[in-house]
């Protein structure tokens, strides 16, 4: 009887003992999950920050390049006048001395075309600011390291469709859609943003309308939704180029240098995604981050906001106006601004 006992006794013991090695098992691997996510919360919470302090010093320059032209706010794009035919330049080379790349402003020769061969160094330069800390550095046409890769896969890069150019994550806005409709009702048309797109034919910077009849560059005082309140550059990640079949050319939306960076937004907040057909681009230049949620946008008093996805596309078609409503709220009338800019 001692004998049988003493027998059970140890294997009781074995048994307790493999319960309990079981359970710390379970509870090591549950808190090293644990562990995972709330790294990968805290990295994804520092790259946000990274993103919001990009947006601000962009917004700096930007402003700074307003002290510096009687606020005046740089044009979305601009043609060299001895290219009237060649790539436009962009809003973020007009605010490079604004953004400590005076150097990289210096190497630009602007009696020639954005996509020459003397050209090519600066607009391939990489710049941090220009880049989210959470987007993808190898995603459709760009080549790991933010720069265009070999669009006509020839094995060598060819500057003058835009190889070799380095990328950006934001995007200047022009404004909403032109069918995009205010809420009182009327159509807020082309151009009703800051950064503003140039007209087909027209050599000289864009321009608008005042109620006078006079014409000028936008500066601060036309932004009548207030600074604080009207959309200037936003998040659109990833990007890099796409083969526009109408022009018959690559269009280089997803670079600093090209004044293609800009749009007129259409969509909600991360609503359309990448194309299937063009990895890494967005469908018509809309916002869209690779932060869960939501998109960083910066307002034309230099602060970043991140918007959430779920902002109603009205809202965020009237932010992306300088003037969509009055002080009272009510819509300006038709007649204070011409035709081509609506």
């Amino acid at each position: 009887m001692h004998f049988k006992s003493s027998h059970r006794k140890p294997q009781g013991r074995s048994a307790c003992t493999l319960m309990q090695l079981g359970a710390v098992s379970v509870a090591i691997v549950m808190l090293g999950l644990l562990l995972i996510l709330a790294i990968g919360y805290r990295r994804e919470m520092s790259r946000k920050d990274l993103c919001a302090n990009n947006l601000r010093e962009i917004g700096i320059g930007i402003n700074s390049y307003c002290d510096a032209n009687d606020g005046a706010f740089p044009p979305g794009q601009w043609l060299s006048p001895s290219v009237p035919d060649g790539e436009p330049f962009s809003w973020c080379v007009e605010i490079l001395p604004h953004i400590n790349e005076q150097q990289t402003w210096d190497q630009f020769d602007f009696d020639k075309d954005l996509l020459s061969a003397e050209n090519s160094p600066a607009a391939g330069k990489i710049i941090e600011i220009f880049l989210c800390p959470s987007s993808d550095p190898d995603r459709g046409w760009r080549n790991g390291e933010n720069r265009i890769d070999d669009l006509d896969q020839n094995g060598e890069l060819t500057p003058e469709i835009g190889e070799g150019m380095a990328c950006i994550d934001y995007m200047g806005v022009a404004g909403p859609t032109r069918t995009a409709r205010s809420m009182a009702g009327t159509d807020f048309g082309r151009n009703r943003g800051i950064l503003l797109a140039r007209e087909i034919g027209d050599l000289s910077p864009p321009q608008v309308q005042r109620p006078n009849g006079m014409f000028d560059v936008l500066r601060r005082s036309h932004v009548t939704d207030g600074l604080s309140r009207t959309i200037c550059v936003a998040e659109s990640t990833s990007r890099s180029a796409f083969f526009d079949a109408a022009k018959g050319k690559w269009e280089l939306s997803g670079t600093w240098a090209s004044g293609e960076n800009i749009s007129h937004v259409e969509t909600r907040i991360n609503e359309t995604g990448h194309l299937p057909d063009y990895p890494g681009e967005t469908d018509q230049e809309e916002i869209y981050s690779d932060h869960r949620g939501g998109a960083f946008v910066l307002f034309a008093n230099g602060s970043a906001m991140f918007l959430d996805e779920g902002l109603e596309r009205d809202i965020l078609h009237a932010l992306c106006t300088r003037n969509g409503e009055s002080e009272f709220g009510e819509d300006l009338s038709d007649s204070d601004w011409p035709a081509n800019l609506k």
